[in-house]
């Protein structure tokens, strides 16, 4: 474990000091960026298998689901109104197929 630690400490430290003109060079840089890539794709790993880990178990289902009862009357006459406003609709279509419009064309 030890040698572990010591191998990312020599990572970030080279046996070289770091001046003020290398703070923001790519070369000095380039290690932050892949420490935290690899970071963010383990954090994302992480994330996406407890999410599956829990829809797998079912904790996001909802088992109890109360069932509604709807108390609802259709009218007769509401009903024969909408039927006739989609028969108006269908001859509407019809007559439009039958007869098409013209349409002039402006360039001529």
């Amino acid at each position: 474990m030890k040698k572990y630690f010591s191998s990312i400490k020599n990572f970030f430290h080279s046996g070289k000091k770091v001046q003020k003109k290398d703070l923001f060079s790519p070369r000095h840089d380039w290690k932050y960026i892949l420490v935290f890539f690899f970071v963010a794709i383990a954090c994302s790993i992480l994330i996406h298998w407890v999410i599956y880990i829990q829809a797998e178990r079912g904790v996001w289902l909802n088992k109890e689901a109360t069932p509604v009862k709807m108390n609802m009357s259709i009218q007769h006459s509401d009903l024969n109104e909408v039927v006739e406003i989609f028969e108006a609709k269908e001859s509407h279509f019809d007559f439009i197929k039958k007869n098409p419009t013209t349409v002039s064309d402006p360039s001529l």
